[in-house]
């Protein structure tokens, strides 16, 4: 299914495909496959991820989807949008139909850019986390995708079916799911037989046959791997498959040694894809040094590298194990790490990096009174104030009131 989205799309029949399912089932590696597949049909392609919060609103995550193509022109246009974004938080709200005009109409200066690059070559973006998007970045990624319908441009946006989903993520899958008509998928977790593939004969004789597995893992393939890498493994069956992926996120960070655990930390209190420069300059290493750690995790890893030509980006897999990790650490321990954070952030700044304000902000807060409360103050009211530009007013209060 997933190839002939990529065949059309190929052939000028562009649009959103959605790809859902429980955590821990197998659509962020969906994700890298319908890349890998567009890639290898001559697609300019990229990822990115939507976070909770600051970057679930416009412009994001469309900086990263742009920057990380490769194209100069997307490039240029991704730091046009988050200097407009960083430098003039008061401006009109350029993501929605009737807001600003020329170069504050987001939706039109992505439209114009991508119906032009597409002439030439097709693209493919993958976004993961869609169940985060707020009302205000599910309506531009619909207009863009209705503006170029005709044009090779398919953006694959993967969510995560939850129960304990709140009601705006429930509505977001639904209006993903609608605007995808065809192009939605939902994965199941694995069945009988294809678990007992994956486990091979031997492992399922040893835990007591497929039942047993099955009981064990829910079919989730992210438990399954588990249990095909250590067979003693064993998850509590009476709880949710929720609860399952998180105690073995859990379970696989205390058994790291301490300076993986420190790594996998960071990126547990970031919530999402960190620049893996400044991972590196809060734990005193090199990026190098991280990429070997990472690679020494094995098949189990729990930290994702992502690199393009520009950057390198680490994140947790499944990305909601972050507050899961972060629940371990004592708070004394999160506070430092999160003044660590904002310190190197702030160095960014002053070395005439594009600042990433809600970042600062958030980190800034979450240290409390390690980091002074005037400088707190400041990138916490300059957040709130790019969260009323998008129309975000509750979350703009609770920045302004902090």
């Amino acid at each position: 299914m997933c190839s002939s989205w990529i065949r059309e799309t190929a052939a000028g029949r562009g649009g959103i495909a959605l790809v859902s399912g429980p955590l821990g089932v197998g659509k962020s590696a969906l994700l890298e496959e319908i890349v890998r597949q567009g890639k290898a049909a001559g697609f300019h392609a990229s990822t990115a991820s939507v976070e909770r919060g600051a970057r679930s609103r416009p412009p994001w995550p469309w900086p990263t989807l742009l920057r990380r193509t490769g194209l100069p022109e997307c490039r240029d246009l991704s730091r046009t949008l988050l200097l407009d974004a960083s430098t003039d938080p008061a401006g009109a709200e350029p993501m929605l139909p009737g807001g600003g005009a020329g170069a504050r109409d987001l939706a039109g200066q992505l439209c114009e850019l991508l119906a032009r690059v597409t002439t030439e070559t097709p693209i493919v973006f993958a976004v993961d986390g869609g169940e985060n998007l707020d009302t205000a970045s599910l309506a531009l990624l619909r207009i863009i995708a209705d503006t170029l319908e005709e044009h090779p441009l398919l953006v694959v946006v993967a969510a995560t079916l939850d129960p304990d989903a709140t009601t705006t993520q429930s509505e977001t899958i639904h209006e993903l799911a609608t605007a995808a008509g065809g192009r939605a998928l939902q994965v199941e977790p694995l069945g009988p037989e294809a678990l007992e593939a994956l486990l091979g004969e031997e492992t399922t004789e040893a835990i007591g046959g497929v039942g047993a597995a099955m009981a064990i893992t829910g079919g989730v393939p992210l438990l399954a791997h588990s249990l095909a890498a250590n067979p003693d493994f064993r998850a509590n069956s009476g709880s949710p498959i929720r609860d399952r992926v998180l105690d073995l996120a859990r379970e696989r960070h205390r058994q790291l040694d301490r300076q993986d655990q420190e790594l996998v930390e960071i990126c547990a209190l970031c919530d999402g894809p960190v620049d893996a420069g400044l991972v590196a300059g809060v734990l005193g290493t090199s990026q190098a040094e991280i990429r070997t750690r990472v690679a020494a995790m094995g098949a189990m890893s729990m930290v994702r590298i992502e690199e393009d030509a520009t950057s390198t980006l680490l994140s947790l897999y499944p990305a909601s194990v972050s507050e899961a990790i972060a629940a371990t650490m004592d708070s004394a321990g999160r506070a430092a790490r999160h003044a660590e954070l904002a310190s190197s952030l702030l160095r960014r700044v002053d070395q005439g990096r594009v600042p990433d304000v809600g970042a600062i902000a958030r980190h800034a807060i979450a240290a409390g009174h390690l980091v002074q409360p005037g400088v707190t103050a400041r990138w916490a009211l300059q957040a709130a104030e790019e969260a009323n530009r998008a129309g975000v007013h509750p979350l703009a209060a609770k920045w302004a009131a902090a």
